[in-house]
């Protein structure tokens, strides 16, 4: 078998002194490979996790692993953000998501395309909280697991929109979901307006990893007995700077394993 093309380089396991087994997140799907020599002095720069590289892949079969060779680096991500904390935490939180999530011989073109033109946005600016989120939004929707956050549930009305069911992902107004407000997530404000805020509160941005952090966990993580990167919760740090707690992932701050819990006292299920 034999494939070539342009991938982001997402996992490494040393397999030797100066071998590696990388994992390749390309367009048309995920690429596992034994890269001789890639951890020996002259090829280490080039088999960094968040690097994007052309490279050939040769395997005797379809299910046999392959082997790389005339590997190069189409774009060293990791060098473009030296100067930006959070732009580096987000390159090793995001490779690690995918590393996790992505599953062999799925099609992820439209993912690929996402990822690679979030980090080329990057390599300009910092990266923002509202784009940050969005991108771990249309991560969950290109796996799956999407958040509907276009209308009520309940209702189907687009005004109003104030919480998250932690079983469905379905969102409902304020009115609809109060009364089950200690068993619900809530939806930042700046996802719930269209046009851009003046200023994003430190609450917002502690919601919106909240949000998106709890779906991460419940479907990617958990099956994996993992727990958010703490590249991520370092992230949350760099845009809340006074205080952020080591983990979150729930309506009260609980495990995201113990989501059935919340709906003991309501219908929660129903929407």
């Amino acid at each position: 078998m034999y494939w070539e093309g342009e991938a982001l380089l997402i996992n490494t396991i040393k397999h030797s002194e100066s071998a590696l087994i990388v994992t390749l997140f390309a367009r048309d799907s995920i690429h596992k490979s034994y890269a001789k020599g890639a951890n020996s002095k002259k090829n280490k720069a080039i088999y960094q996790i968040g690097n994007l590289i052309t490279t050939v892949q040769k395997s005797r079969s379809e299910h046999s692993l392959g082997n790389l060779t005339n590997t190069e680096i189409s774009k060293n991500y990791n060098a473009h953000f030296i100067n930006s904390n959070k732009n580096t935490l987000i390159l090793k939180t995001i490779t690690e998501f995918l590393s996790l999530a992505l599953q062999d011989n799925e099609n992820y073109n439209i993912l690929f395309d996402l990822t690679i033109d979030f980090l080329e946005n990057a390599v300009n600016q910092e990266i923002n909280i509202s784009q940050y989120i969005n991108y771990e939004l249309n991560f969950l929707s290109q796996i799956g697991y999407g958040i509907a956050l276009s209308h009520c549930a309940v209702s189907q009305t687009t005004e109003n929109l104030f919480y998250v069911s932690p079983n469905t992902g379905h969102a409902v107004t304020k009115k609809i979901g109060e009364k089950y407000h200690e068993k619900l997530l809530i939806i930042p404000q700046f996802l719930r307006q269209k046009n851009n805020q003046a200023e994003i509160t430190d609450t917002e941005i502690y919601q919106a990893f909240n949000l998106t952090g709890f779906f991460i966990s419940k479907h990617i993580l958990t099956p994996f007995n993992k727990k958010l990167p703490y590249s991520r919760n370092l992230l949350l740090k760099e845009y809340i700077k006074n205080i952020a707690p080591l983990e979150i992932g729930g309506p009260t701050g609980a495990e995201p394993t113990r989501y059935g819990d919340w709906e003991k006292n309501g219908r929660v299920s129903d929407f």
